[in-house]
């Protein structure tokens, strides 16, 4: 079995399709691409393939990675076959091995836009740059256990922000991937509650690129 790699997008309508409905997605889109994949075994086997670091439904990404196996040797034109089988919003962007592993992403570079319908407030951009400056901001955090509160300040190392003409805030930053992790959507949350007055009237997320402990791309 060869361990490969690729990495995809998940944009637009395709945003919204849970984690569970893309992997079934790709299941269907390797069957469809006659791919041979290795599946699980038991009563009812499956493709066997994983996906790091499942994307929080509503937010876009151009870096997802799945992993998964297959019997034969694939080439580009893998690529076109598979991205013939996916729905609209989900495209393959490269294929390669699997050499790495996915314990290794510790930080992840992520672009918010803030959009106010009425156009940026005045002062909004220095007012939320003074509030990242603070050594703590407490926001609460859903988990499988219910909420608890969450400072989400250790779990930054870079931030950015700067407005456009558009209406938009644009805030690019580094975020911890994982143990623990940061919904990068939490930091849109902290400026509603600590500038409610600045809170946006929409948000969107899209990640961009995943770093190892030493922050070079994974």
């Amino acid at each position: 079995m060869n361990k490969l790699r690729l990495v995809f997008e998940k944009r637009g309508r395709a945003k919204y399709i849970s984690h569970l409905d893309l992997m079934r997605t790709f299941q269907r889109a390797f069957q469809r691409a006659g791919v041979s994949v290795r599946h699980t075994e038991g009563f009812n086997p499956h493709a066997h393939i994983s996906i790091a670091l499942p994307l929080p439904v509503g937010m876009e990404s151009v870096c997802e990675i799945l992993d998964f196996e297959s019997a034969e040797e694939l080439d580009s034109g893998f690529i076109h076959a598979i991205n013939a089988a996916l729905p609209e919003g989900i495209k393959v962007r490269s294929l390669g091995k699997n050499t790495r592993k996915t314990g290794e992403i510790a930080w992840l570079e992520c672009e918010l836009r803030l959009l106010y319908d009425r156009g940026v407030p005045e002062g909004a951009e220095e007012r939320i740059k003074s509030l990242f400056k603070s050594q703590s901001l407490i926001i609460s955090k859903k988990s499988k256990k219910g909420r608890s509160d969450f400072d989400i300040m250790p779990c930054i190392k870079s931030l950015d922000i700067s407005q456009n003409g558009e209406g938009e805030i644009i805030i690019s930053a580094a975020v911890a991937a994982q143990n623990p992790s940061l919904n990068p959507m939490l930091i849109a949350d902290a400026i509603a509650k600590y500038i409610p007055d600045l809170a946006p009237d929409h948000v969107s997320c899209t990640r961009l690129r995943l770093m190892d402990r030493e922050f070079k791309p994974f």
